[in-house]
């Protein structure tokens, strides 16, 4: 409209100018945005089209997609991994640094799990799949950056509901501006470029273009840092946090066993009773059967083995009969064993107690600097816990934060529901996923997590620590200051420019800068998210 009008009114040479300074910005802006969405669009291409599938015959090339569960593949030096899966046979360190965003590089080995887009960087894996191609944890992930590229946050919403009223207002004051003053003052060239003017200032390209790629520019260096959002809308959510709650079992802690305490009766050595445990214990898969055998104790060969499930082990040395167990298991033998509190496996010897030993969740290595890391920033941190308080009371105290602790799947809801402010909670389990969904903003330890926690939470992190945590809260601050910052600087240029132009002050040039500069320094600002680092 502006240069139709200028060419009615004579000014083909700012009409000219118009046009040649918008196409210019509409191709860098187009440059811009390309640039952003690759940034998150990288993702798509994680997985490769074809794997190293074993046959009857051989190693035959087939396509990724068509893997199904139990197949067995093998990835060379420098390939991609097609899908999930777990090591047979190699060991090779494995860049994941594009799924989880871990930087460093991770040594796999036989029974390591791996993610479908990590690179095998030196070594060669045999792999056992363990879910086709368009399940696979990367699949996931770009699901739900395609769910989120189509979900608007709020502020982005009300530009699109503010443009789409301010345009036709605009316009018709510039109409007015072009028609009315010359009825009474004259001169209607004049009042007409001031009206063309007014129209090129006007135009919301600044609000409606900077804003939306703002947040997906957010979402993008989210992406990079193994931050999933199902949402702009959540960037936020995660700006006005100001109270985190963590679930403990593997969120804050390795979700493992290891032994605390060894208590052995008096007159029975440590040596002798850890080598009568780890002998029964040997020949089980349990998880406290595992962290015994993870003392490396010296056994013997058992006989009369036997395992009840969810109770104990028994069985025989020569003239020698052992149980260890819980207590109830202990007490059903006839055995009469001390209450410990806490988690304990408890050993008998020819019908007598001789001794106990105390396990503990051991604490994930980054988790007391990433708590530090967010108590600094000013969010209060809880955690919610289903585990017993003698459990609880020592990670509470190590991370010096406060704790409730025996929780139900029901009653973690309810403690969610009653915070003050605005909420996250953290977790991983299926447990978690009531939390998850009454919280204001769920999220999830995808890397460990489970499948119901995943689907539940609005934010999926990729690795397994909570360090990425205050990462998504940072990018989220800075994206909606770089918004606010793009909106008023951008409405701020235009009001003066528009003012200017009715006095009839701004030329042609200024009305130009005011659209299409205007325009193009906020969506570089914008851009700048994209390459943003968080503080570490």
């Amino acid at each position: 409209v502006a240069a139709v009008g200028a060419q009615c009114i004579g000014e083909a040479a700012e009409g000219a100018a118009v046009m040649i300074f918008y196409g210019v910005g509409e191709y860098v802006q187009h440059l811009a945005v390309s640039r952003s969405t690759r940034a998150v669009e990288s993702l798509l291409s994680l997985c490769p089209d074809t794997a190293h599938k074993e046959t009857e015959s051989g190693w035959e090339d087939v396509e990724a997609a068509s893997l199904l569960e139990d197949d067995v593949i093998r990835i060379l030096p420098g390939e991609r991994i097609p899908t999930d899966g777990v090591v047979l046979s190699g060991h090779a360190a494995v860049d994941a640094s594009s799924v989880t965003g871990e930087s460093l590089p991770v040594a796999a080995g036989e029974g390591t799990e791996l993610f479908s887009g990590s690179i095998v960087t030196d070594g060669e894996l045999r792999l056992r799949v363990t879910s086709a191609q368009k399940e696979s944890y990367a699949a996931k992930m770009m699901a739900m950056v395609k769910e989120a590229k189509e979900t608007k946050a709020p502020t982005e919403n009300f530009i699109h509901r503010f443009a789409e009223y301010y345009t036709p207002i605009v316009v018709f004051a510039a109409l007015f501006l072009a028609v009315v003053p010359p009825l009474f003052f004259g001169d209607w060239t004049a009042w007409i470029h001031r009206g063309l003017l007014f129209l090129v200032a006007s135009c919301p390209c600044a609000l409606v273009l900077s804003v939306p790629l703002g947040f997906f520019a957010g979402l993008g260096n989210a992406s990079k840092h193994g931050i999933f959002l199902k949402g702009t809308t959540h960037i936020e959510t995660l700006a006005k946090c100001d109270h985190i709650a963590f679930d403990k079992t593997g969120t804050l802690t390795e979700g493992t066993l290891s032994v605390d305490e060894i208590h052995p009766v008096e007159g029975l050595s440590e040596e002798v009773f850890l080598t009568i445990l780890s002998s029964l214990e040997k020949l089980s898969a349990h998880p406290i059967a595992k962290a015994i055998q993870s003392l490396g104790a010296t056994t013997v060969a058992i006989e009369e083995f036997q395992e009840v499930a969810g109770s104990g082990v028994c069985g025989n040395y020569k003239e020698h009969s052992f149980l260890a167990g819980n207590g109830a298991f202990l007490a059903d033998a006839g055995i009469t064993v001390p209450a410990v509190g806490s988690t304990a496996l408890y050993l008998g010897v020819n019908g007598h107690y001789a001794g106990y030993v105390t396990f503990r969740d051991t604490l994930r290595a980054d988790s007391k600097d990433s708590v530090a890391r967010l108590k600094e920033m000013g969010m209060d941190c809880v955690i919610l816990s289903g585990d017993t308080p003698k459990s609880v009371a020592p990670v509470a105290k190590e991370l010096d934060v406060r704790f409730e602790a025996g929780l139900l799947p029901h009653e973690k809801l309810e403690k969610v529901e009653s915070m003050e402010g605005v909420t996250a909670f953290v977790g991983d389990g299926i447990n978690d996923s009531p939390a998850l969904a009454a919280a204001n903003l769920g999220i999830a330890m995808g890397a460990g997590g489970r499948d119901a926690a995943i689907e539940t939470a609005d934010v999926v992190l990729t690795q397994n620590s909570i360090h990425p945590v205050a990462d998504a809260i940072l990018i989220a601050k800075a994206t909606m200051r770089t918004v606010w910052i793009n909106i008023g600087f951008a409405l701020a240029v235009k009001l003066l420019v528009m003012i200017l132009g009715v006095v009839g002050i701004a030329s042609m040039a200024w009305a130009v800068f005011a659209d299409v500069g205007v325009c193009l320094i906020a969506v570089l600002h914008s851009l700048y998210l994209v390459f943003r680092k968080t503080t570490k």
